[in-house]
């Protein structure tokens, strides 16, 4: 997906865990999100000591933002770590969630989830109209690891 540098400016990575994201992004003109989901442990503590700002988030309910607020979300490792929880949070819920909060040709990079979950994101995606391409990328154990980069299409009801 091609990608202006112009056209991210508000970033949210929603599994921030240590904050190695922001920390990646740090000599880009963007402000960064940091996202700890409460199914993990909470690290925020690690993200302050950065000096970055974050919060603490159950992705089962919907993260306090105005819609359209993020150019670009990134979420590794998100959606299998809500996979056992079976009451109330979907794979389409967490999808739904963060298709309120991207704006209109905003970018989603999804890594670190297996195959099987991976084809049902790709499946559900283009209900949200999210042009998706997956790419694989060598890991640090040198396993080739799935990369899902989508985009959501701007439209209009004419």
């Amino acid at each position: 997906m091609d990608v202006e540098e112009k056209e991210i400016r508000n970033v949210m990575d929603m599994n921030a865990f240590l904050g190695g994201f922001s920390v990646a992004l740090s000599t880009w003109p963007v402000w960064v999100m940091n996202v700890v989901p409460a199914s993990m442990n909470n690290t925020l503590s690690a993200i302050y000591d950065r000096g970055l700002i974050g919060a603490f988030h159950d992705w089962c309910e919907p993260f306090s933002t105005y819609p359209r607020s993020y150019d670009l979300l990134h979420a590794n490792r998100l959606f299998s770590s809500y996979r056992s929880r079976e009451e109330g949070c979907l794979l389409e819920d967490i999808m739904l969630e963060m298709d309120r909060m991207l704006r209109p040709q905003g970018y989603i990079i999804i890594r670190g989830e297996d195959d099987s979950l991976v084809s049902r994101i790709i499946d559900l995606a283009s209900k949200f109209l999210w042009d998706t391409q997956l790419h694989f990328l060598e890991d640090d154990q040198k396993r080739m690891e799935p990369v899902l980069f989508c985009r959501k299409r701007f439209w209009a009801i004419l």
